[in-house]
């Protein structure tokens, strides 16, 4: 491995063991680094790069973090498991379903129909306005 002479910011002080792979220093004093250059043991700068950047150690690394996240969102799962409610109709369904037809709890005429008598108007049109297809949602399934 060749030796690194840079500056200490960025990545720099992760990778570069100051003295031993090599120097980080400000910018006005790398000029003054080249010269120790030769101060660094090219083996042991290699060593350091092996122990710490080889193929089997990268990919333990990244092994290990992905058993880290895999545990630490198991653990999550069980810990929200323990408060969502059981499996069933949701408060929100149930209260829509019960109040259907009703907008601000107050009786809802359905649409064309002639308030109070169940009746449809005939003069209504539905082509008076574009109806999107909501797949039998209607407005009331989202109202709390």
């Amino acid at each position: 491995m060749t030796a690194v002479i840079g500056t200490a910011s960025g990545a720099a002080p992760e990778i570069v063991y100051d003295g031993l792979t090599g120097f980080l220093a400000p910018v006005s004093e790398l000029a003054g680094l080249l010269s120790r250059a030769t101060e660094l043991d090219r083996a042991a700068c290699r060593a350091a790069a092996e122990q710490r950047f080889s193929a089997t150690t990268m990919v333990a690394s990244h092994i290990a973090l992905y058993q880290q996240l895999l545990t630490s969102q198991e653990q999550r799962r069980l810990s929200l498991a323990g408060r969502v409610p059981a499996a069933g109709p949701s408060p929100v369904v149930e209260s829509s379903a019960r109040d259907r037809g009703r907008v601000h709890g107050r009786e809802r005429p359905v649409r064309n129909e002639i308030p109070g008598t169940g009746a449809m108007n005939p003069s209504a049109s539905t082509t008076d306005h574009h109806v999107p297809d909501t797949g039998g949602l209607s407005s009331d399934d989202f109202w709390v």
